[in-house]
């Protein structure tokens, strides 16, 4: 009985130094656009656009208190980021790169009473995921499809899509990935950064 239990311990650390051999475990980041306590945006983002717009409910990409679906002219951003309730003004990372941000100025406050009431670690998909070689994909929120009976959750900067649920069994996160033009059997891509 020892004997089997030193076996499956050394199995078990075995497959973990390979699993981070391979690239490590996926990192897990919390988007921070601004200063909790100023509200002003952080060292490592930038303003590239500035509109004016609204926020009618809380983020469906993201479980955040403080994320926000909202819109400016006919354009959709979600999530948008609030350093407070009562902020008026949103920050909206752009799907291809999240450091550049798209800052509403909003017409009417925050709807507070819409807003997510997750407490403590954010749950659900991350808003936004890294593969290996900086590929971008970002959750969608609107109406997609199915694959092998699998949502489309992300659109990839490079023209994949990833379906279903990240797979977080062992360190280093994975999904399934799918080309876009749907050909091609589903294959698990490895999960470099996990955005929240």
């Amino acid at each position: 009985m020892v004997r089997r239990v030193v076996t499956l311990v050394l199995l078990t650390v075995c497959c973990a130094a390979t699993a981070l051999a391979r690239g490590g475990a996926t990192r897990v980041v919390l988007v921070m656009p601004t200063d909790p306590q100023s509200g002003s945006v952080r060292p490592g983002y930038s303003v590239t656009a500035r509109e004016r717009g609204s926020c009618w409910t809380a983020s469906i990409s993201s479980s955040r208190s403080d994320a926000w679906r909202c819109m400016s002219g006919n354009e959709i951003h979600d999530p948008c980021y609030a350093a407070k309730a009562n902020a008026n003004v949103v920050y909206c990372p752009e799907p291809t790169n999240g450091k550049h941000l798209v800052a509403i100025a909003l017409a009417k406050p925050l709807p507070v009473a819409r807003g997510n009431r997750v407490a403590g670690t954010p749950q659900g998909p991350p808003s936004r995921i890294i593969l290996s070689g900086g590929v971008t994909c970002t959750f969608m929120t609107g109406a997609t499809g199915l694959v092998a009976g699998m949502r489309i959750n992300y659109g990839c900067s490079d023209g994949r899509m990833l379906i279903g649920d990240v797979d977080r069994h062992a360190p280093r996160w994975r999904i399934f990935a799918v080309a876009a033009n749907g050909r091609g059997e589903p294959t698990y891509v490895d999960i470099d950064t996990a955005m929240y």
